[in-house]
């Protein structure tokens, strides 16, 4: 029971954090500091003390190729490149519908896209080619290139 203000408090009413585990005593941990692109989190243990630092990738920028790319092609989009790049990637790599789309990236990536904006980018999109080259070990993009035609020239220095 609170002294100031007379509120008992149960398990239930107690919030239950996502706090990560202390990976050298397994004790809890808390939010120490959250900074712009990672949170630290903290042991409870102060024997030992030890920290972790989180990524939050929401808020981390676009790739350095959306920058070079991005001007003519995709100017005037509310998502960002990823975004579209991954969904028509979804529609035609796995022959997704475009409803079963936007739920992916609503449960996984927490971006509300609706099923006929994705349709409306397939259908813009579909007189492209998309090549996108994918780390073998991490499975992310690192890069991509939209282009016209099919053929591609590699310039190797």
């Amino acid at each position: 029971m609170c002294k100031k203000c007379c509120r008992q408090f149960t398990l239930k009413s107690i919030k239950k954090l996502n706090n990560p585990k202390c990976p050298a005593c397994g004790k809890g941990m808390y939010l120490h500091h959250k900074y712009k692109y990672h949170v630290s989190f903290k042991c409870n243990n102060r024997q030992c003390n030890h920290t972790i630092k989180q990524l939050i990738p929401s808020v981390i920028d676009d790739s350095s190729s959306e920058k070079l790319f991005a001007k003519d092609t995709f100017s005037g989009h509310r998502f960002s490149i990823n975004t579209i790049i991954n969904a028509i990637n979804l529609y035609y790599s796995l022959n997704v519908t475009t409803i079963a789309i936007s739920t992916y990236l609503l449960d996984y990536m927490n971006i509300k896209v609706y099923h006929v904006t994705i349709s409306k980018w397939i259908k813009k999109f579909d007189k492209y080619y998309l090549w996108i080259c994918i780390d073998s070990e991490t499975r992310f993009i690192t890069s991509w290139k939209l282009i016209m035609s099919r053929i591609i020239i590699i310039i190797s220095n």
